[in-house]
């Protein structure tokens, strides 16, 4: 009996079938495999690509004889088939190296990405602490510096009531004392007030401001307070100067906040000068403020933390100078908030 076998039906409805039901369809699979006569390799049978060639596979991954023809008990030297595999990386030692070094960038990745996590969760919780510390110190010295006008107030207010004071000039004293502890009270609680607000995002009227009135309107403000001081304010604001972007009333704080700390902070009858002027380049028109003291200064230690929320310099507290630590904290957010900065 004699059988004849069409080569190309056993490739298309056979062979080609169980490669791709083993490896997976042409698209999907990542190997390559050719099949090739035995007895003569370079005649390709079947390719995964049409490109391919038996010079390919010098070195596949895999190969294996999978079809051989026999009759009457003997094997026949014709009609042996051999399967070649290769990864399409080149190799399948290159391959897996390949996802060795990217699993170990992925884990490598994930242990920057975690030990990041952690470091700003270490930084988040520091600062977390730093700024629960800063509100304790805050209410301590609100309480304090609420207290004292508080009991002299009080104190006043009593003598008076009890008629301890009898002559007139007496009493006057009285009532200026009354009335500047009044007004320190009411200092406080508008920067407490203010900075509330701040926080909570306020929206801020924008309108032209001139800087020589802002000026006048600071230094008229804290008229007392410069009375009290005994200091001279020199002021050199030229009127010509252009107007500034920003909202009126916040600005004069914003002002009034640094003047107060150079008046409470330098010695009494010192010179302060007050100097405005506008720059102008190719890219922006700025105009600058700067007030000048003769206090006894910031260390260097302590400048990155002066416009912290509640925070005080060691100085400021040895001496027992009154205040929240809010001053500048709202300067910074003030300015910024509209386009300028506080240096």
């Amino acid at each position: 009996a004699a059988v004849t076998l069409d080569r190309d039906v056993l490739v298309t409805s056979l062979v080609r079938d169980r490669l791709r039901e083993y490896f997976g369809s042409d698209d999907e699979t990542d190997y390559e495999f050719l099949i090739v006569d035995i007895l003569h390799p370079e005649e390709v049978i079947y390719p995964s690509a049409s490109e391919l060639t038996y010079e390919d596979f010098t070195d596949p991954d895999e190969e294996k004889e999978f079809f051989r023809l026999w009759y009457r008990d003997r094997r026949s030297e014709r009609g042996r088939w051999k399967l070649l595999v290769r990864h399409r990386a080149g190799s399948l030692e290159a391959a897996v190296a390949t996802t060795r070094y990217q699993n170990l960038a992925v884990a490598f990745g994930t242990l920057v990405l975690l030990a990041s996590s952690m470091v700003m969760l270490i930084t988040t919780a520091r600062r977390a602490n730093a700024l629960a510390r800063q509100q304790v110190e805050f209410v301590a010295g609100v309480s304090h510096e609420l207290r004292t006008p508080l009991a002299g107030i009080s104190s006043l207010s009593e003598n008076l009531a009890d008629g301890v004071v009898s002559d007139l000039p007496r009493a006057r004293e009285y009532g200026q004392a009354i009335h500047r502890e009044t007004r320190r009270l009411g200092d406080m609680l508008e920067r407490v007030l203010l900075f509330s607000t701040i926080e909570s995002g306020k929206k801020y009227e924008m309108v032209p401001v001139g800087l020589a009135e802002a000026v006048e309107g600071t230094i008229e403000s804290v008229r007392p307070l410069i009375a009290e001081s005994g200091a001279e304010v020199e002021v050199e604001v030229p009127q010509e100067l252009p107007p500034v972007l920003g909202d009126r009333r916040v600005l004069k704080v914003a002002i009034g906040n640094i003047l107060v700390n150079a008046l409470k902070l330098s010695p009494e009858g010192s010179e302060i000068r007050i100097r405005a002027s506008a720059t102008e380049t190719n890219a922006t028109r700025e105009a600058r403020i700067d007030i000048e003291d003769q206090g006894f200064g910031i260390p260097p230690s302590e400048l990155p933390h002066i416009f912290e929320p509640f925070y005080r310099g060691s100085e400021a507290k040895k001496r027992q100078i009154a205040g929240s630590g809010l001053g500048l904290s709202i300067v910074r957010r003030i300015l910024e908030a509209q386009g300028g900065r506080v240096t």
